[in-house]
């Protein structure tokens, strides 16, 4: 007999591929939900990271606005008192101006107190005319916070006006 003898030894077992026992498949699912279980214990712990993350950031984001406006508030009153001390100022120096006696004076000199008393003059004017124009534009339209906003837009810009200082700088 001749009979062709494969290279392959056996050992009178042959292993052929068995469908999986219900132990195995029982096996392989489980480790799939564990793998699906800690995925989703992973992205759920992630989400919460995330969203703690967020909060914080929020948070913080309020907080530095909350800064930002009582640092902005701070610095319009600090504003408002340097420009009412400087309103303070200029009226005292309005008045002391309008108080001087001219008639003693050198001629150059009584002109040059004449000209500023005349600018002060001016800028009471154009304020009372302000006040007046608003006055009839309340009464034509009824608009009270136009007359208040416009009317310390006056004020300041007639305060702010500087004298011109021409004559001033020969004098002192």
């Amino acid at each position: 007999m001749n009979i062709v003898e494969d290279d392959t030894s056996h050992d009178g077992c042959e292993e052929l591929d068995r469908p999986p026992g219900r132990k195995a498949e029982k096996e392989r699912l489980s480790k799939r939900k564990n793998k699906v279980h800690i995925e989703s214990s992973i992205d759920s712990s992630l989400r919460t990271v995330l969203e703690e993350k967020r909060e914080e950031k929020k948070q913080m984001n309020e907080k530095k606005l909350e800064m930002y406006q009582k640092t902005y508030m701070q610095e319009q009153e600090m504003l408002a008192h340097q420009e009412e001390k400087f309103r303070f100022k200029q009226i005292q120096e309005d008045e002391r101006i309008m108080m001087i006696d001219t008639s003693g004076m050198p001629p150059m000199q009584a002109e040059y107190y004449h000209r500023r008393q005349m600018e002060i003059l001016g800028r009471e004017r154009r304020v009372e005319n302000s006040l007046k124009n608003e006055e009839r534009k309340v009464k034509e339209w009824g608009c009270f916070s136009i007359l208040k906003k416009e009317m310390r837009m006056w004020v300041g810009d007639a305060l702010r006006a500087p004298p011109t200082p021409s004559l001033y700088a020969t004098f002192r």
